[in-house]
């Protein structure tokens, strides 16, 4: 006797009972009969927040909602979350939930943005709701792909940051993947961006890279950027600047000059910002703009994100490899090769070929 293990795949579009009959054709014998009987369920997603009210913000400035989405039935969900046309929001999430498995809870991003929301109807061709009008010179935001696992729960924040003026307020775009079914309970998100009374030259300041402090080498000063603060408000008003994650004053990284004062009417301020690598490490820090208002209440108007790399490296080369173009016999040709200084410190170089000059007729002059 021999037995053939049979598999019968069912792909159901929408939530409902079954009962299909299959029927098997032998050669020479009666044909087999039986039915596949079963119900197939839409996974029981739920949000925790039921409105995403950031009320109102400054441009320049960012509003953050935490929030989760729990799957409490036995299969797993995946959601689609389509900020495609909302630019200012996106959502921030653990790096331990960075990933596109199926196997975990994760949180990926869909590239293509003309087929992200690759949802089937019961006539089961795709419709992707992508498809609203976006002007070629917008701003495109992000879209993400969120696998939730069978009764777990995934946490993200939802972030809104403003770059113009203006009022917000729609539906959260998320939807199930594969399935003509809305989600239920669509959260509304709300929110108003409005003018800040001090205006930023910039949100973002990267010092690339630096060698590594020596307080002993006065040839070497920090390197510095300027953040200019210019005033919209029509009466004077006064500032404060703080730094996150706080720094140490014996270990200060960025160090800000002046950190508060007071802008009056149409006034400007330059603010110095001066890099200290103490570590050959990144950092990643942020400038926190904070306005002081008549009942000492300190408002959050801005934010500058502060980057930079410590390094150990004093000398570094125009170019890591030389390749010397194709030339007659007896012909001579050459290449520059500059060494910066970026330790700035006095010293003499010595520069050595690992090769033997009568089999390999290069010179370093």
């Amino acid at each position: 006797r021999e037995s053939l293990m049979l598999q019968v795949n069912y792909r159901s579009l929408s939530s409902h009972q079954f009962d299909i009959p299959v029927s098997i054709s032998v050669c020479g014998a009666p044909t087999l009969t039986f039915n596949v009987i079963g119900q197939s369920e839409l996974p029981d997603v739920q949000i925790s927040t039921t409105a995403f009210e950031f009320g109102r913000v400054f441009v320049g400035s960012s509003g953050e909602i935490e929030t989760s989405i729990t799957n409490m039935s036995p299969i797993p969900a995946v959601l689609l979350l389509d900020l495609t046309n909302h630019p200012e929001f996106r959502i921030e999430f653990s790096k331990s939930d960075m990933g596109s498995s199926e196997n975990i809870n994760a949180i990926s991003l869909v590239s293509d943005q003309t087929f992200v929301t690759k949802m089937q109807d019961n006539s089961g061709d795709y419709r992707s709701s992508g498809q609203v009008a976006v002007s070629s010179n917008q701003e495109k935001g992000l879209c993400y792909k969120l696998n939730v696992l069978e009764h777990s729960e995934i946490n993200f924040s939802l972030i809104f940051q403003p770059e113009q003026v203006g009022e917000h307020s729609f539906e959260l775009p998320i939807s199930m993947m594969n399935t003509s079914s809305s989600f239920p309970m669509m959260p509304i998100v709300s929110s108003e961006a409005i003018e800040a009374p001090i205006i930023m030259s910039t949100t973002a300041i990267d010092f690339s890279v630096r060698p590594v402090y020596d307080p002993q080498n006065v040839n070497c000063p920090p390197i510095s950027h300027i953040l200019r603060l210019h005033s919209a408000a029509r009466d004077p008003i006064n500032w404060r600047i703080d730094i996150k994650p706080e720094q140490s004053e014996d270990e200060e990284i960025f160090m800000i000059t002046p950190n508060s004062g007071t802008l009056n009417p149409s006034e400007s301020q330059s603010v110095k910002i001066q890099f200290y690598a103490r570590k050959p490490i990144p950092y990643n820090s942020f400038l926190f703009l904070y306005v002081v208002s008549d009942d000492k209440l300190d408002n959050l108007i801005g934010k500058v994100q502060l980057t930079g790399i410590g390094s150990t490296e004093m000398f570094r080369p125009s170019m890591h490899e030389v390749c010397m173009p194709i030339v007659p016999i007896n012909t001579k040709c050459q290449m520059d090769l500059h060494i910066e200084n970026v330790g700035h410190v006095q010293t003499l170089l010595k520069i050595q070929m690992p090769v033997d000059e009568s089999s390999f007729p290069v010179k370093v002059t």
